[in-house]
């Protein structure tokens, strides 16, 4: 007889793919952690369907404990190419994001943050939209930098996502020095304060190039000049 060690990959394909909504109607965590295991030989729909129902089902449960598995499992794909075989994995990481975000657990955040950094300008914008709000639901604020970069994206979507997580992130402009984008974003103006004629044509460049606003000139009522 053989001393090997079993792995749980292979005895779940001795007994056939795991019973997720057994798993899930049973709140049996940890059965639905060991289905994050679940492999088939070769890269199978229903390898991912299985895999993405589990995370699904953690993230509607919200257990804490299921935390470190979905970041590892996360990992797996974080320097993963953008082409026609990742949109095969799309659904699994998308639900590993909003899984995530449901338990809202703060210790998740600097993977979500590393992960949305390494897709910025390859993946689909929904995707990045989603990690932007998972990002703010495990409420950690080291990464206001990161969101607040968003704020100059070309997608309104992303932009929009990240005004949001700003706020619910508590944001404090007045603490922070150049506040331009979020007024902008907020498209309140006036809060940005300018004190010379060369200061005003360059906000409002960057209101009509950057963020398409249909501002057409300094004379906009909406930019107020302080002298």
């Amino acid at each position: 007889y053989s001393n090997r060690v079993i792995s749980t990959e292979e005895i779940m394909s001795l007994f056939g793919p795991p019973n997720i909504g057994k798993l899930s109607n049973k709140k049996d965590v940890k059965g639905l952690i060991k289905a994050l295991s679940f492999k088939e030989k070769g890269d199978s729909q229903e390898f991912y369907t299985i895999r993405t129902d589990a995370v699904m089902a953690l993230g509607e449960i919200g257990d804490k404990s299921a935390v470190d598995p979905l970041v590892d499992l996360l990992i797996l794909y974080n320097h993963i190419q953008y082409n026609e075989i990742f949109k095969e994995k799309e659904n699994l990481v998308l639900a590993i994001a909003q899984a995530l975000g449901k338990i809202g657990d703060s210790k998740a955040a600097n993977i979500l943050c590393s992960f949305l950094q390494n897709m910025r300008k390859k993946a689909p914008w929904h995707l990045q939209v989603e990690f932007v709000k998972a990002i703010s639901q495990v409420g950690n604020k080291n990464h206001i930098d990161t969101i607040y970069s968003l704020l100059r994206d070309e997608n309104l979507k992303i932009r929009s996502a990240a005004l949001e997580a700003l706020e619910k992130l508590d944001f404090k402009p007045e603490e922070r020095e150049d506040c331009l984008d979020y007024w902008i974003a907020k498209k309140q103006y006036g809060k940005y304060k300018v004190y010379n004629e060369k200061d005003l044509e360059a906000l409002t460049n960057e209101i009509r190039v950057i963020y398409q606003d249909p501002i057409t000139s300094v004379e906009d009522k909406r930019i107020p000049y302080l002298a």
